[in-house]
């Protein structure tokens, strides 16, 4: 059976927003009676957790406004209809004991903007370095 870890984020959010491993400061995540996780996001920085175990093994991701309204996951490209906003990822970036889960809410439109973005900022990153 999946861990099930539930997304609350703010009223309202589209755009990018990350999970970040810390396991000196983060906040410890432990599972309801029933098994899941539940997570809420703030509004304007990363969510730091202790340990990430439940994101490693097998597990289903759930979203929602702190309203409760439900935010679909999108698993796979053009899984909803055009303009659907949806969540996206997690896409995860690990450097050395670092990683951090981005998600991203919004069409898949925008998420695709979103990932070539990132692919372009790291392209030219790695050209900088190679340069040095």
């Amino acid at each position: 059976m999946p861990v099930e870890i539930y997304l609350i984020v703010p009223d309202g959010l589209r755009g990018i927003f990350s999970i970040v491993l810390d396991p000196k400061d983060g906040t410890k995540m432990f599972p309801f009676s029933d098994g899941r996780y539940e997570l809420k996001i703030p509004a304007d920085e990363p969510l730091h957790i202790h340990d990430d175990k439940p994101f490693l093994g097998y597990h289903r991701i759930y979203a929602r406004y702190a309203d409760g309204t439900a935010i679909p996951h999108a698993n796979t490209p053009n899984m909803f209809p055009a303009g659907t906003i949806a969540l996206y990822g997690p896409y995860i970036e690990e450097e050395g004991s670092e990683r951090n889960y981005w998600f991203y809410i919004g069409t898949e439109e925008e998420v695709t903007v979103f990932q070539k973005a990132i692919k372009a900022k790291k392209e030219k990153e790695k050209q900088q370095q190679q340069q040095q």
